[in-house]
């Protein structure tokens, strides 16, 4: 049996944490072989990732025991894998209305850093598994910087730069399950447009020129927000474009 660390529903009912661990998302992974499988909403917290994962295969490394380094395991059946992205935007949503209690000029970048002005504040990790025309499960990573108060050669931020203050993390990822609670129950009901509204609402740049290479191609456009495909939309001399992941990097 897991503990709980959030009385909101489903989302921290059950709770595991780890001293050390390679990545809290391999280790929802492996718990996925188990039988029985781990119980929906099970959320576990490591104090040290030594081989963190981010997008497309970039480290997420922190200092020990100074930031938010969790995942959590969902099984969203109810969703077509056509909608998946609606996930990453109600996630990117969770962690933006968790920091946006303590900051201002808080950014999402697609398609799911978190930026606290112009530096990275958080990132995110999905990986979904699915079979037939469902979701079969979902894991979804989340690193905060929390406490951290330099990071060398990173264009990195953390909580308490801004506040001047030192945060529980306890306290930081309750309120996370408290806040993905409601999220995920918009997505249960099928709320995807409300889902979509408000994450292009607080979208980095959105509707605003901005810089970026396409490969070694320097050029300039504008964004124009997110397809249903997660595709970003940008508007360019000859015409709208959309873009995977990795296809297109910012200049900030």
């Amino acid at each position: 049996m897991y503990p709980s660390i959030s009385q909101s529903g489903l989302i921290g009912s059950s709770y595991q944490y780890l001293s050390e661990v390679e990545s809290t998302n391999t280790w929802c992974r492996n718990l996925l072989g188990d039988n029985p499988p781990p119980p929906e909403g099970l959320v576990v917290r490591a104090g040290f990732q030594y081989e963190g994962r981010g997008q497309a295969g970039n480290q997420w490394l922190v200092k020990p025991g100074q930031n938010l380094t969790f995942s959590c395991i969902l099984y969203p059946r109810f969703m077509a894998p056509a909608d998946q992205f609606y996930l990453n935007m109600a996630v990117s949503l969770s962690v933006f209305l968790l920091l946006n209690n303590y900051l201002n000029q808080l950014y999402i970048k697609w398609p799911n850093d978190i930026l606290a002005v112009d530096r990275k504040i958080a990132g995110i990790l999905i990986e979904n598994s699915i079979t037939g025309s469902l979701l079969q499960s979902s894991i979804v990573g989340i690193g905060i910087n929390v406490n951290q108060a330099t990071f060398e050669g990173l264009n990195a931020a953390s909580l308490t730069q801004h506040t001047g203050q030192k945060h529980s993390l306890e306290v930081l990822l309750a309120r996370w399950c408290e806040i993905f609670e409601g999220l995920y129950n918009r997505l249960k009901a099928g709320n995807y447009g409300l889902i979509r509204q408000e994450y292009l609402q607080h979208l980095w740049k959105n509707g605003k020129n901005v810089v970026y290479y396409l490969g070694d191609k320097r050029t300039e456009g504008t964004i124009k927000g997110v397809n249903t495909n997660g595709q970003l939309v940008m508007q360019e001399n000859n015409g709208e474009k959309a873009y995977n992941f990795k296809e297109i990097s910012f200049v900030i």
